[in-house]
């Protein structure tokens, strides 16, 4: 079968510029190769339609407040991932066709005519006449016959009439003249750079957004998290209902010990690990990290809880403890002008000899003796007469003195110092900025919002897609 004869550079230009599409195979008649380069653009150029329809069918259904709160419980990086998957291998499979294709292309003009001809291809000779293809070794009867001469008459019976010209044979076309080799070297060279570097911006078209593009996914899942639980809201709350009242009520005998127990349990959650583990969490996600103006609201967060809490947690939960183990003996404890069986002062003295303050458990335990002598002096007195009136006031007034000598100071065994109600919420203001802050720059950067520059310098964001 004939075929025309191949150029190198011709299927080396289409595999630089058009191998996505296997410009040079089906130059070349390679159509398995081709339709190979064709498939990869369209699965790609598919993958890219279906990722803009898929991103754009979910911004259009989060117009729906019920598929906002739906959003937040599934998970709102689900759409973005999706998202990001269809793109990305969407512009892989093109970037991959097309390199194949420029690679290809680059070794077709490197190499030059001798390859093509070395894979069964015909090509132009040096002196521009086809070689293999499929004529070449065909006999010409007419060698020798003048072009355009009259064929030499014959006799009647030669099946020609006599006196007429044998018919023309087509002209042949001059030979081209061979392309200069170093201008042709010259040439490869420079479509090998502009290729090359087309090939490295596809690369960087496709790598950069991935390598700079910043995630905010898990920023906006923490924060919305924490802004959903009101977990920070509940930081002020406890800490005004709890950390507050705590010490004003720790000296209080009216107050109950399930009610100071509660206040107590308040003011802890202000400490809790999980709040602060959150808080941590958040702050190594990309979404802060890599985001100056979220880095700084989130610092200033930081530091402004930090204010609420000590230095050692573990301290201050030991300190809380003992708060509630003075309390609950300051409830308990019995009078000393009344009658009391000595299990009644137990339990009292329990309460400070049970905590792990060393301070109070070595005054639970003194106390619990010498009241537990005042009691029995006390019953001695009032039931059979056996210890007089005198004998138990001067044990009554020993104990006072003691008591009154001895008695410790929660406040300095176990020390606590809490800020005022305004550092409390003001820890939440701060938090509320910083959410706004990860939900405007999450939205913009997944197309649910769109932002605009104030002419003061400031940036609003209209919300498309994502409701709180």
């Amino acid at each position: 079968m004939y075929q025309s004869p191949k150029s190198s550079t011709t299927a080396g230009l289409l595999g630089i510029f058009l191998g996505v599409a296997g410009g040079h195979n089906w130059y070349l008649g390679q159509k398995q190769k081709g339709i190979i380069h064709c498939v990869l653009l369209g699965v790609g150029v598919a993958l890219l339609i279906a990722a803009q329809i898929y991103i754009n069918i979910k911004t259009s259904e989060a117009t729906s407040s019920l598929y906002g709160a739906l959003n937040v419980l599934a998970g709102a990086g689900t759409t973005t991932m999706i998202y990001n998957i269809l793109w990305y291998v969407g512009w892989a499979a093109i970037a991959g066709s097309e390199v194949w294709g420029a690679t290809e292309g680059i070794t077709i003009l490197t190499k030059g005519d001798a390859y093509l001809a070395s894979l069964g291809y015909p090509v132009q000779n040096p002196m521009g006449q086809p070689m293999n293809n499929g004529y070449n070794n065909m006999p010409n009867q007419m060698s020798g016959m003048p072009m355009g001469q009259p064929y030499p008459q014959q006799p009647m019976n030669g099946g020609m009439p006599m006196g007429q010209p044998y018919p023309q044979q087509p002209m042949m076309k001059s030979p081209k003249k061979p392309m200069d080799p170093a201008k042709k070297k010259k040439i490869i060279l420079i479509v090998s750079i502009l290729s090359g570097v087309a090939v490295v911006g596809i690369a960087l078209a496709i790598i950069l957004p991935i390598v700079l593009r910043v995630d905010y996914t898990s920023a906006y899942e923490i924060a919305s998290k924490m802004y959903n639980d009101s977990t920070v809201y509940d930081i002020y709350l406890n800490y005004r209902d709890g950390c507050d009242d705590v010490s004003f009520y720790v000296d209080n005998s009216w107050t109950s010990s399930s009610s100071y127990d509660g206040l107590i349990d308040r003011c802890k959650k202000v400490y809790s690990g999980d709040v602060i583990s959150q808080i941590n969490e958040l702050g190594e996600t990309a979404g802060v990290q890599r985001n100056e103006e979220i880095k700084a609201a989130f610092d200033t967060f930081k530091t402004e809880y930090s204010k609420l809490i000590p230095d050692n947690t573990e301290t201050l939960e030991q300190n809380l403890d003992a708060w509630k183990a003075w309390h609950s003996f300051i409830v308990d404890r019995p009078g000393i002008y009344s009658s009391v069986t000595d299990s009644e002062i137990t339990a009292a003295a329990n309460h400070l000899i049970n905590s792990s303050n060393s301070d109070l458990k070595t005054y639970g335990e003194t106390w619990l003796e010498k009241r537990l002598d005042l009691g029995n002096t006390y019953r001695k007195y009032l039931n059979d007469g056996s210890v007089s009136y005198s004998e138990y006031s001067r044990k009554r007034s020993e104990f006072e003195d003691w008591v009154s000598s001895n008695e410790p100071s929660i406040e300095t065994i176990a020390p606590i110092e809490f800020s005022s109600n305004s550092a409390a919420y003001s820890v939440y203001e701060k938090f509320d900025e910083l959410y706004r802050k990860i939900k405007d720059a999450y939205n913009e950067s997944t197309g649910n919002t769109k932002c605009y520059t104030m002419p003061d310098g400031s940036k609003y964001c209209d919300d498309l897609g994502i409701f709180d």
